[in-house]
């Protein structure tokens, strides 16, 4: 299994060499995270993700959360999250989020380059109708890569590495709704 994994990852990063538009496919939970995994290592300046609530049965897997990190130890990659709800706010990819705005804000009490808000239900559903999805995950990122789970109690999903038309599409859509959220207040 290890192999055909390690197979998909080269076949992910040789699709962002190659600057083709071209879709790919994820099906199932270890794909999702070796496609996560890659997005967050070619990822240079802003991740949006727009999910359920981090869920560790994906976002705890040790490919995602060890490339997860690693990009929040980035201060030069800013990271939205909005989120349906937040009731796994103390899992591990929850956490190193919130750690790593901690870090930030410590430094900067201005930084903004960690957020995360739960989304209203009129912007979820306008997302969802938009989409044809529900319930629907997406993440941007930069402003050309995206992912779009087309069957999230399965992990299946599809996206592109080199897209900026659909990328903006999900842009506005997301920036609309982070815009309205409410933000998750930490102590």
């Amino acid at each position: 299994m290890e192999k055909k994994l390690q197979e998909y990852q080269k076949f992910l990063e040789s699709l962002i060499k190659s600057k083709e538009t071209s879709i790919f496919t994820n099906g199932g939970i270890d794909h999702a995270s070796v496609l996560m995994s890659v997005l967050f290592n070619y990822t240079q300046t802003k991740v949006r993700m727009y999910c359920r609530g981090l869920y560790p049965e994906l976002t705890a897997r040790p490919r995602y959360l060890d490339s997860f990190k690693k990009l929040l130890e980035s201060d030069k990659i800013a990271i939205q999250l909005l989120v349906d709800d937040y009731d796994n706010i103390d899992k591990p990819a929850f956490k190193a989020l919130i750690d790593a705005w901690r870090e930030r804000t410590n430094k900067n009490k201005n930084d903004k380059s960690i957020e995360f808000k739960c989304i209203q239900d009129t912007d979820r559903k306008n997302i969802c109708d938009e989409l044809s999805l529900d319930p629907c995950n997406f993440a941007v990122f930069d402003d050309n890569m995206f992912r779009v789970e087309i069957s999230p109690e399965e992990f299946k999903a599809f996206g592109s590495f080199n897209d900026t038309e659909i990328s903006k599409k999900l842009i506005n859509l997301f920036d609309t709704a982070f815009e309205n959220a409410q933000k998750i207040l930490v102590n």
